[in-house]
């Protein structure tokens, strides 16, 4: 039977882990319980009332300027956020930097960070802990593989 509310046109359907049926909004990737005779639609439709928290549209892209290697030039390019790519960054400023897993927590990065990278969410210090030991495992085997060589 087809869904006859109209959120499901800004929401996929999917079933968790543990067995719950979700659903994920396209254009920022919020997910809500979903099981029809439990949680309804009401929380979805309300998410696109208040505007989704999509500033720029799921397929508009953003421009960039980089530089050149000439004084006082650029060149423009496309670029797209990438909420994934930023978690590893801030993975490896930790890792590098040796800043202490509460440094996420601090005034200065919470007011920092919606300047420089507003559609960025500052994931917990547990994230960040998950995030550092997937970085920090993940460059152990790539040493591992150029030991061999």
């Amino acid at each position: 039977m087809k869904s006859r509310a109209v959120c499901w046109t800004q929401f996929i359907k999917f079933n968790a882990p543990d067995g719950y049926k979700m659903s994920r909004c396209m254009k920022c990737g919020k997910e809500y319980e979903a099981d029809p005779f439990l949680n309804g639609t009401n929380a979805m439709n309300v998410h696109m009332r208040k505007g989704c928290g999509d500033k720029q549209g799921t397929t508009q892209q953003l421009l960039n300027l980089g530089k050149t290697g000439v004084e006082g030039e650029g060149t423009l390019t496309n670029w797209k956020f990438d909420q994934e790519a930023t978690r590893k960054g801030l993975a490896y400023m930790l890792i590098v930097d040796e800043k202490p897993f509460k440094f996420v927590d601090g005034m200065g990065f919470k007011y920092f960070m919606p300047l420089c990278c507003p559609m960025f969410n500052i994931p917990s210090r547990r994230t960040i802990t998950r995030d550092c030991f997937a970085f920090y495992s993940e460059m152990k085997e790539i040493e591992k593989i150029f030991s061999k060589l």
